[in-house]
Protein backbone atom coordinates (compact mmCIF):
# COMPACT_ATOMS: atom_id res chain seq x y z
CA UNK A 1 0.00 0.00 0.00
CA UNK A 2 1.14 3.73 -0.52
CA UNK A 3 2.53 5.69 2.26
CA UNK A 4 1.86 9.04 2.86
CA UNK A 5 5.25 9.92 2.50
CA UNK A 6 6.95 13.36 0.53
CA UNK A 7 9.60 12.68 -2.29
CA UNK A 8 12.82 13.71 -1.09
CA UNK A 9 16.25 12.21 -1.44
CA UNK A 10 15.83 10.53 2.30
CA UNK A 11 12.50 9.45 2.22
CA UNK A 12 13.19 7.17 -1.21
CA UNK A 13 17.19 6.47 0.42
CA UNK A 14 15.08 5.12 3.06
CA UNK A 15 12.04 3.38 1.09
CA UNK A 16 12.95 -0.53 1.21
CA UNK A 17 9.24 -2.20 -0.01
CA UNK A 18 5.95 -0.91 -1.49
CA UNK A 19 5.98 2.57 -3.36
CA UNK A 20 5.34 6.53 -1.93
CA UNK A 21 2.46 8.50 -4.33
CA UNK A 22 3.62 12.07 -5.46
CA UNK A 23 0.70 14.63 -3.28
CA UNK A 24 2.10 17.29 -5.65
CA UNK A 25 1.39 15.73 -9.26
CA UNK A 26 -1.44 13.39 -9.48
CA UNK A 27 -0.33 9.30 -10.99
CA UNK A 28 3.11 9.99 -9.66
CA UNK A 29 4.58 6.84 -7.69
CA UNK A 30 8.34 5.56 -7.47
CA UNK A 31 7.90 1.46 -6.35
CA UNK A 32 10.27 -0.90 -5.14
CA UNK A 33 10.71 -3.81 -7.86
CA UNK A 34 11.62 -7.07 -6.80
CA UNK A 35 15.26 -6.43 -7.63
CA UNK A 36 15.35 -3.98 -5.94
CA UNK A 37 15.15 -0.92 -8.01
CA UNK A 38 12.99 1.54 -7.66
CA UNK A 39 11.19 2.40 -10.49
CA UNK A 40 8.94 5.76 -11.37
CA UNK A 41 5.43 4.81 -12.51
CA UNK A 42 2.53 7.02 -13.50
CA UNK A 43 -1.53 6.07 -13.93
CA UNK A 44 -4.23 8.04 -13.31
CA UNK A 45 -7.55 7.87 -15.26
CA UNK A 46 -7.93 9.10 -19.27
CA UNK A 47 -11.78 8.64 -18.79
CA UNK A 48 -14.17 6.04 -17.66
CA UNK A 49 -12.82 3.51 -20.05
CA UNK A 50 -9.29 4.54 -20.26
CA UNK A 51 -6.52 4.19 -17.38
CA UNK A 52 -3.20 5.90 -18.53
CA UNK A 53 0.18 3.42 -17.08
CA UNK A 54 3.53 4.67 -17.83
CA UNK A 55 7.16 4.29 -16.71
CA UNK A 56 9.92 6.58 -16.64
CA UNK A 57 12.92 4.76 -15.71
CA UNK A 58 14.72 4.21 -12.08
CA UNK A 59 16.07 6.31 -9.62
CA UNK A 60 18.15 7.75 -8.74
CA UNK A 61 19.40 7.11 -12.56
CA UNK A 62 15.33 9.52 -12.96
CA UNK A 63 15.87 12.07 -10.11
CA UNK A 64 12.71 13.65 -8.41
CA UNK A 65 12.91 17.04 -10.60
CA UNK A 66 12.73 15.11 -13.75
CA UNK A 67 10.11 12.44 -12.78
CA UNK A 68 7.93 15.70 -11.76
CA UNK A 69 8.39 17.57 -14.92
CA UNK A 70 7.90 14.40 -16.45
CA UNK A 71 4.49 13.38 -15.01
CA UNK A 72 3.38 16.95 -14.99
CA UNK A 73 3.53 16.97 -18.92
CA UNK A 74 1.51 14.04 -18.82
CA UNK A 75 -1.49 15.48 -16.38
CA UNK A 76 -1.56 18.63 -18.39
CA UNK A 77 -2.27 16.11 -21.63
CA UNK A 78 -4.81 14.37 -19.74
CA UNK A 79 -6.34 17.52 -17.93
CA UNK A 80 -6.91 18.62 -21.72
CA UNK A 81 -8.71 15.32 -23.03
CA UNK A 82 -5.75 13.39 -24.68
CA UNK A 83 -3.99 10.24 -24.06
CA UNK A 84 -0.01 11.02 -23.58
CA UNK A 85 0.28 7.55 -25.24
CA UNK A 86 -0.97 8.58 -28.20
CA UNK A 87 0.69 11.87 -28.39
CA UNK A 88 3.76 10.09 -27.91
CA UNK A 89 3.18 7.76 -30.85
CA UNK A 90 2.20 10.84 -32.93
CA UNK A 91 5.56 12.08 -32.08
CA UNK A 92 7.48 9.21 -32.85
CA UNK A 93 5.88 9.02 -36.27
CA UNK A 94 6.28 12.31 -36.58
CA UNK A 95 10.10 12.30 -35.84
CA UNK A 96 10.37 9.07 -37.81
CA UNK A 97 8.84 10.79 -40.89
CA UNK A 98 11.73 13.75 -40.54
CA UNK A 99 14.05 11.42 -40.53
CA UNK A 100 13.09 9.37 -43.20
CA UNK A 101 12.76 12.54 -45.26
CA UNK A 102 16.20 13.92 -44.12
CA UNK A 103 17.56 10.46 -45.07
CA UNK A 104 16.58 10.93 -48.60
CA UNK A 105 17.79 14.28 -48.85
CA UNK A 106 20.81 13.12 -47.02
CA UNK A 107 20.68 10.69 -50.29
CA UNK A 108 20.04 12.78 -52.85
CA UNK A 109 22.96 15.23 -52.28
CA UNK A 110 25.46 11.98 -51.45
CA UNK A 111 24.39 11.27 -54.72
CA UNK A 112 24.70 14.16 -56.24
CA UNK A 113 27.69 15.08 -54.96
CA UNK A 114 29.42 11.57 -56.54
CA UNK A 115 27.94 12.31 -59.44
CA UNK A 116 30.36 15.43 -59.70
CA UNK A 117 33.03 13.67 -58.36
CA UNK A 118 32.80 11.49 -60.94
CA UNK A 119 31.44 12.59 -64.12
CA UNK A 120 33.18 11.20 -66.99
CA UNK A 121 32.78 7.71 -64.83
CA UNK A 122 29.56 7.51 -63.93
CA UNK A 123 28.17 4.01 -64.22
CA UNK A 124 24.47 2.99 -65.05
CA UNK A 125 23.48 1.63 -61.96
CA UNK A 126 24.73 5.31 -60.22
CA UNK A 127 22.62 7.38 -63.07
CA UNK A 128 19.66 4.53 -62.42
CA UNK A 129 19.84 5.70 -58.74
CA UNK A 130 19.49 9.39 -59.37
CA UNK A 131 16.54 8.56 -61.93
CA UNK A 132 15.03 6.48 -58.94
CA UNK A 133 15.05 9.22 -56.78
CA UNK A 134 13.89 11.20 -59.01
CA UNK A 135 10.93 8.90 -59.82
CA UNK A 136 9.88 8.66 -56.03
CA UNK A 137 9.86 12.96 -56.14
CA UNK A 138 7.77 12.29 -59.54
CA UNK A 139 10.29 14.86 -61.48
CA UNK A 140 11.52 12.51 -63.62
CA UNK A 141 8.68 13.46 -66.40
CA UNK A 142 10.11 15.40 -69.21
CA UNK A 143 6.85 16.42 -70.99
CA UNK A 144 5.01 19.74 -69.36
CA UNK A 145 1.60 18.43 -67.97
CA UNK A 146 -0.44 20.33 -65.65
CA UNK A 147 -1.67 18.29 -62.40
CA UNK A 148 0.40 15.34 -63.11
CA UNK A 149 0.31 12.28 -60.98
CA UNK A 150 3.06 10.38 -59.09
CA UNK A 151 3.32 7.08 -60.12
CA UNK A 152 1.60 4.45 -57.61
CA UNK A 153 3.88 2.72 -55.56
CA UNK A 154 4.30 -0.74 -56.48
CA UNK A 155 4.81 0.51 -60.47
CA UNK A 156 7.95 2.46 -58.54
CA UNK A 157 8.76 -1.04 -57.14
CA UNK A 158 8.22 -2.72 -60.79
CA UNK A 159 10.42 -0.61 -62.23
CA UNK A 160 13.54 -1.22 -60.13
CA UNK A 161 12.91 -5.21 -59.74
CA UNK A 162 12.63 -4.62 -63.52
CA UNK A 163 16.55 -3.10 -63.57
CA UNK A 164 17.75 -5.36 -61.59
CA UNK A 165 16.25 -8.65 -63.03
CA UNK A 166 17.04 -7.55 -66.83
CA UNK A 167 19.50 -4.54 -67.41
CA UNK A 168 21.85 -4.24 -63.97
CA UNK A 169 23.56 -7.77 -64.41
CA UNK A 170 24.48 -6.60 -68.25
CA UNK A 171 25.29 -3.53 -68.44
CA UNK A 172 24.71 -2.03 -64.41
CA UNK A 173 28.95 -1.64 -63.72
CA UNK A 174 29.58 0.23 -67.02
CA UNK A 175 29.94 3.64 -67.48
CA UNK A 176 27.09 5.56 -68.61
CA UNK A 177 28.71 7.54 -71.48
CA UNK A 178 29.45 4.34 -72.78
CA UNK A 179 26.85 2.86 -73.97
CA UNK A 180 25.56 2.02 -77.08
CA UNK A 181 22.37 1.49 -78.82
CA UNK A 182 23.89 -2.55 -79.63
CA UNK A 183 24.60 -2.71 -76.14
CA UNK A 184 20.65 -2.29 -74.92
CA UNK A 185 19.36 -4.12 -78.09
CA UNK A 186 21.49 -7.68 -77.40
CA UNK A 187 19.64 -6.34 -73.51
CA UNK A 188 16.50 -7.35 -75.76
CA UNK A 189 17.10 -9.93 -77.95
CA UNK A 190 18.25 -11.94 -75.60
CA UNK A 191 14.77 -11.64 -73.98
CA UNK A 192 12.37 -11.80 -76.70
CA UNK A 193 11.80 -15.59 -76.98
CA UNK A 194 11.36 -16.73 -73.73
CA UNK A 195 10.04 -12.90 -72.45
CA UNK A 196 8.90 -10.99 -75.12
CA UNK A 197 6.26 -9.03 -72.84
CA UNK A 198 8.90 -8.34 -70.29
CA UNK A 199 11.05 -7.43 -73.65
CA UNK A 200 8.68 -5.26 -74.43
CA UNK A 201 8.62 -3.34 -71.11
CA UNK A 202 12.10 -3.48 -70.41
CA UNK A 203 13.04 -1.90 -74.26
CA UNK A 204 9.95 1.14 -73.10
CA UNK A 205 11.62 1.72 -69.63
CA UNK A 206 15.08 1.87 -71.15
CA UNK A 207 13.77 4.36 -73.40
CA UNK A 208 12.14 6.68 -70.43
CA UNK A 209 15.32 6.32 -68.59
CA UNK A 210 18.00 7.17 -71.15
CA UNK A 211 15.87 10.47 -72.38
CA UNK A 212 16.06 11.50 -68.57
CA UNK A 213 19.80 11.13 -68.15
CA UNK A 214 19.90 13.41 -71.35
CA UNK A 215 16.75 16.17 -69.95
CA UNK A 216 16.94 19.45 -68.30
CA UNK A 217 15.70 18.19 -65.38
CA UNK A 218 19.02 15.76 -65.12
CA UNK A 219 21.36 18.85 -66.17
CA UNK A 220 22.62 19.44 -62.57
CA UNK A 221 24.02 15.60 -62.95
CA UNK A 222 26.23 16.15 -65.49
CA UNK A 223 26.10 12.75 -66.77
CA UNK A 224 28.09 13.58 -70.14
CA UNK A 225 25.88 11.66 -72.40
CA UNK A 226 26.62 13.11 -76.00
CA UNK A 227 23.73 10.79 -77.35
CA UNK A 228 20.79 8.85 -76.37
CA UNK A 229 21.45 4.92 -76.92
CA UNK A 230 17.83 4.38 -75.85
CA UNK A 231 16.67 6.95 -79.13
CA UNK A 232 15.12 4.35 -81.37
CA UNK A 233 14.03 1.33 -79.01
CA UNK A 234 10.33 2.35 -79.89
CA UNK A 235 10.95 0.31 -83.18
CA UNK A 236 11.96 -2.59 -81.28
CA UNK A 237 8.79 -4.29 -80.34
CA UNK A 238 7.02 -8.24 -80.05
CA UNK A 239 4.10 -8.71 -81.03
CA UNK A 240 2.36 -9.30 -77.92
CA UNK A 241 -1.38 -11.57 -77.70
CA UNK A 242 -4.37 -10.00 -76.84
CA UNK A 243 -6.22 -11.41 -74.57
CA UNK A 244 -10.06 -12.13 -74.87
CA UNK A 245 -11.09 -14.64 -72.39
CA UNK A 246 -14.40 -13.89 -70.16
CA UNK A 247 -16.73 -16.67 -69.02
CA UNK A 248 -20.34 -16.60 -70.38
CA UNK A 249 -23.03 -17.13 -68.24
CA UNK A 250 -23.10 -21.17 -67.94
CA UNK A 251 -19.22 -20.66 -67.32
CA UNK A 252 -19.71 -18.28 -64.30
CA UNK A 253 -21.74 -21.14 -63.09
CA UNK A 254 -19.16 -23.55 -63.41
CA UNK A 255 -16.46 -21.00 -61.81
CA UNK A 256 -19.10 -20.89 -58.73
CA UNK A 257 -19.19 -24.65 -58.77
CA UNK A 258 -15.51 -24.73 -58.65
CA UNK A 259 -15.12 -21.79 -56.49
CA UNK A 260 -16.85 -23.32 -53.19
CA UNK A 261 -14.57 -26.06 -52.29
CA UNK A 262 -12.05 -22.88 -51.96
CA UNK A 263 -10.25 -21.51 -48.38
CA UNK A 264 -12.68 -18.73 -47.47
CA UNK A 265 -10.46 -16.26 -47.66
CA UNK A 266 -9.76 -17.30 -51.45
CA UNK A 267 -13.73 -17.55 -52.56
CA UNK A 268 -13.61 -13.77 -51.15
CA UNK A 269 -11.18 -12.74 -52.94
CA UNK A 270 -12.26 -13.98 -56.44
CA UNK A 271 -15.96 -13.22 -55.66
CA UNK A 272 -15.14 -10.01 -55.16
CA UNK A 273 -12.98 -9.49 -57.92
CA UNK A 274 -15.93 -10.86 -60.08
CA UNK A 275 -18.34 -8.71 -58.25
CA UNK A 276 -16.14 -5.02 -58.59
CA UNK A 277 -14.51 -5.68 -61.41
CA UNK A 278 -11.29 -4.46 -59.97
CA UNK A 279 -7.88 -5.31 -60.15
CA UNK A 280 -6.29 -7.70 -58.58
CA UNK A 281 -3.63 -5.60 -56.86
CA UNK A 282 -6.35 -3.16 -55.80
CA UNK A 283 -8.65 -5.48 -54.14
CA UNK A 284 -6.02 -7.82 -52.74
CA UNK A 285 -3.83 -5.00 -50.88
CA UNK A 286 -7.06 -3.35 -49.33
CA UNK A 287 -7.59 -2.80 -45.57
CA UNK A 288 -10.87 -3.34 -44.48
CA UNK A 289 -11.17 0.58 -43.38
CA UNK A 290 -11.92 1.26 -46.75
CA UNK A 291 -15.31 0.07 -46.45
CA UNK A 292 -18.39 1.65 -45.00
CA UNK A 293 -21.62 1.45 -44.76
CA UNK A 294 -22.05 -0.98 -48.14
CA UNK A 295 -19.39 1.48 -49.92
CA UNK A 296 -15.86 0.62 -50.90
CA UNK A 297 -13.81 3.52 -51.89
CA UNK A 298 -10.81 2.58 -53.82
CA UNK A 299 -8.63 5.55 -53.02
CA UNK A 300 -6.58 7.62 -56.13
CA UNK A 301 -3.04 6.61 -54.11
CA UNK A 302 -4.01 3.01 -54.80
CA UNK A 303 -5.46 3.37 -58.31
CA UNK A 304 -4.09 2.26 -61.47
CA UNK A 305 -5.89 5.31 -63.41
CA UNK A 306 -5.36 7.96 -60.32
CA UNK A 307 -9.01 8.76 -59.77
CA UNK A 308 -10.87 8.20 -56.80
CA UNK A 309 -13.24 4.75 -57.91
CA UNK A 310 -16.78 4.43 -55.11
CA UNK A 311 -18.12 1.35 -55.58
CA UNK A 312 -21.81 0.77 -54.02
CA UNK A 313 -21.75 -2.72 -53.31
CA UNK A 314 -24.83 -5.04 -53.01
CA UNK A 315 -26.02 -7.22 -50.62
CA UNK A 316 -23.70 -10.13 -51.51
CA UNK A 317 -20.69 -7.68 -52.03
CA UNK A 318 -21.50 -6.43 -48.60
CA UNK A 319 -21.70 -9.84 -47.19
CA UNK A 320 -17.79 -10.39 -48.75
CA UNK A 321 -16.43 -7.13 -47.39
CA UNK A 322 -18.06 -7.44 -43.90
CA UNK A 323 -14.54 -8.54 -41.79
CA UNK A 324 -13.24 -8.02 -38.28
CA UNK A 325 -9.68 -8.25 -39.61
CA UNK A 326 -7.32 -5.63 -40.93
CA UNK A 327 -7.49 -6.73 -44.49
CA UNK A 328 -10.18 -7.99 -46.63
CA UNK A 329 -7.84 -10.56 -47.99
CA UNK A 330 -5.33 -11.87 -45.26
CA UNK A 331 -2.35 -13.91 -45.16
CA UNK A 332 -2.27 -16.70 -42.65
CA UNK A 333 1.61 -16.29 -42.44
CA UNK A 334 1.81 -12.38 -41.23
CA UNK A 335 0.01 -9.45 -41.02
CA UNK A 336 -0.47 -8.33 -44.26
CA UNK A 337 -2.52 -9.01 -47.25
CA UNK A 338 -2.00 -12.25 -49.06
CA UNK A 339 -0.25 -10.74 -52.54
CA UNK A 340 1.46 -14.64 -53.20
CA UNK A 341 0.00 -17.76 -54.27
CA UNK A 342 -2.85 -16.79 -56.65
CA UNK A 343 -1.70 -18.57 -59.57
CA UNK A 344 -1.81 -21.63 -57.77
CA UNK A 345 -5.09 -20.98 -56.81
CA UNK A 346 -6.50 -20.23 -59.80
CA UNK A 347 -5.06 -23.02 -61.54
CA UNK A 348 -6.41 -25.12 -58.86
CA UNK A 349 -9.85 -23.75 -59.33
CA UNK A 350 -9.44 -23.83 -63.26
CA UNK A 351 -8.62 -27.72 -62.84
CA UNK A 352 -11.76 -28.31 -60.62
CA UNK A 353 -13.94 -26.69 -63.67
CA UNK A 354 -12.53 -29.11 -65.65
CA UNK A 355 -12.79 -32.39 -63.81
CA UNK A 356 -16.69 -30.78 -62.88
CA UNK A 357 -17.32 -30.30 -66.95
CA UNK A 358 -15.59 -33.17 -68.05
CA UNK A 359 -13.99 -31.58 -70.44
CA UNK A 360 -10.55 -29.08 -70.30
CA UNK A 361 -11.30 -25.49 -69.67
CA UNK A 362 -9.19 -23.28 -71.39
CA UNK A 363 -6.68 -21.27 -69.02
CA UNK A 364 -7.52 -18.27 -67.18
CA UNK A 365 -6.22 -15.66 -65.10
CA UNK A 366 -8.04 -12.92 -62.38
CA UNK A 367 -7.54 -10.38 -64.57
CA UNK A 368 -9.77 -12.42 -67.06
CA UNK A 369 -12.60 -11.83 -64.34
CA UNK A 370 -12.78 -7.87 -64.67
CA UNK A 371 -13.13 -8.79 -68.66
CA UNK A 372 -16.12 -10.89 -67.34
CA UNK A 373 -17.27 -8.27 -65.40
CA UNK A 374 -17.05 -5.71 -67.88
CA UNK A 375 -18.82 -7.95 -70.73
CA UNK A 376 -22.07 -9.07 -68.71
CA UNK A 377 -22.46 -5.48 -67.45
CA UNK A 378 -22.75 -4.53 -70.95
CA UNK A 379 -26.22 -5.97 -70.81
CA UNK A 380 -27.66 -3.18 -68.71
CA UNK A 381 -25.69 -0.28 -68.51
CA UNK A 382 -24.30 2.20 -71.07
CA UNK A 383 -21.00 1.97 -72.27
CA UNK A 384 -20.10 5.50 -70.52
CA UNK A 385 -21.11 4.30 -67.33
CA UNK A 386 -19.63 0.30 -68.14
CA UNK A 387 -16.16 2.58 -68.45
CA UNK A 388 -17.14 4.50 -64.98
CA UNK A 389 -17.29 1.20 -63.48
CA UNK A 390 -14.23 -0.02 -64.17
CA UNK A 391 -12.67 3.25 -63.11
CA UNK A 392 -11.15 3.79 -66.55
CA UNK A 393 -10.07 7.23 -67.98
CA UNK A 394 -12.07 8.91 -70.50
CA UNK A 395 -9.91 10.23 -72.63
CA UNK A 396 -7.87 13.62 -71.59
CA UNK A 397 -10.94 16.49 -73.20
CA UNK A 398 -13.24 14.33 -71.23
CA UNK A 399 -12.13 14.00 -68.47
CA UNK A 400 -11.47 17.58 -68.23
CA UNK A 401 -14.66 18.85 -69.48
CA UNK A 402 -17.22 15.91 -68.13
CA UNK A 403 -16.78 15.75 -64.43
CA UNK A 404 -20.11 13.63 -63.86
CA UNK A 405 -18.77 10.67 -62.68
CA UNK A 406 -22.11 8.74 -62.81
CA UNK A 407 -22.60 7.86 -59.33
CA UNK A 408 -25.77 6.86 -58.96
CA UNK A 409 -25.87 5.25 -62.55
CA UNK A 410 -23.02 2.92 -61.46
CA UNK A 411 -24.49 2.35 -58.20
CA UNK A 412 -27.68 0.79 -59.95
CA UNK A 413 -25.08 -1.13 -62.62
CA UNK A 414 -22.88 -2.90 -59.68
CA UNK A 415 -26.36 -3.63 -57.63
CA UNK A 416 -27.85 -5.23 -60.98
CA UNK A 417 -24.31 -6.87 -61.50
CA UNK A 418 -24.95 -8.46 -57.42
CA UNK A 419 -28.32 -9.53 -58.47
CA UNK A 420 -27.65 -11.61 -61.36
CA UNK A 421 -24.27 -13.03 -60.32
CA UNK A 422 -26.45 -13.61 -56.78
CA UNK A 423 -28.63 -15.84 -59.37
CA UNK A 424 -26.44 -18.26 -61.18
CA UNK A 425 -24.66 -18.73 -57.94
CA UNK A 426 -28.66 -20.03 -56.53
CA UNK A 427 -28.68 -21.64 -59.96
CA UNK A 428 -25.22 -23.46 -59.66
CA UNK A 429 -26.67 -24.76 -56.34
CA UNK A 430 -23.72 -23.27 -54.23
CA UNK A 431 -25.12 -19.59 -53.07
CA UNK A 432 -24.94 -20.94 -49.60
CA UNK A 433 -21.80 -22.16 -49.53
CA UNK A 434 -20.43 -18.72 -51.37
CA UNK A 435 -22.06 -17.06 -48.29
CA UNK A 436 -25.67 -15.38 -51.20
CA UNK A 437 -27.33 -13.64 -48.67
CA UNK A 438 -31.22 -15.38 -48.44
CA UNK A 439 -33.45 -13.32 -50.24
CA UNK A 440 -36.02 -11.87 -48.14
CA UNK A 441 -38.79 -9.16 -47.97
CA UNK A 442 -36.26 -6.27 -47.62
CA UNK A 443 -33.96 -7.71 -50.35
CA UNK A 444 -36.83 -8.98 -52.82
CA UNK A 445 -35.54 -10.97 -55.93
CA UNK A 446 -35.84 -8.67 -59.00
CA UNK A 447 -36.59 -9.80 -62.61
CA UNK A 448 -33.53 -10.34 -64.89
CA UNK A 449 -35.11 -8.13 -67.61
CA UNK A 450 -33.05 -6.29 -70.22
CA UNK A 451 -32.83 -2.48 -69.38
CA UNK A 452 -30.03 0.06 -70.02
CA UNK A 453 -28.81 2.02 -67.18
CA UNK A 454 -27.74 5.47 -68.66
Amino acid sequence: MSRKLTLTPTSLEALRAGKISDPENPGLSIEVLGSGKKAWKFSRRLDAKTVVRASFGTYPFRTISAARAWAQAMNGQIEEGHDPREVARRETERLAEMEHQNAIEVAARQADEDARAAEDRMTVDAAHSLYMIAVRANDHKTKRKQDRAGLAPRTIVEKEAMYRRNVKTPIGSRPLASIVEDDLLDILEGMKDHAPVQANRTGAELLVFFKWTQSLRARVHRFGLTHNPAARLSEVWNVERKRTRWFPREEIKLFLKALAPEEPVHRRALLLLLLTGTRKDELIEAPSAEYSDGRWVLPMERAKSHQEHPIQLGPWGQALFRTNGKWVVPSCKKDAPQSEGWSTITMRVQKRMGTISGFPVVHWTLHDLRRTFRSHVDDFVTFKVAERMLNHKMGDLEERYNQNRKAESMAAGFLEWDYRLSEMAREAGVADILGVPPITTTVAPRPMTQFRIA
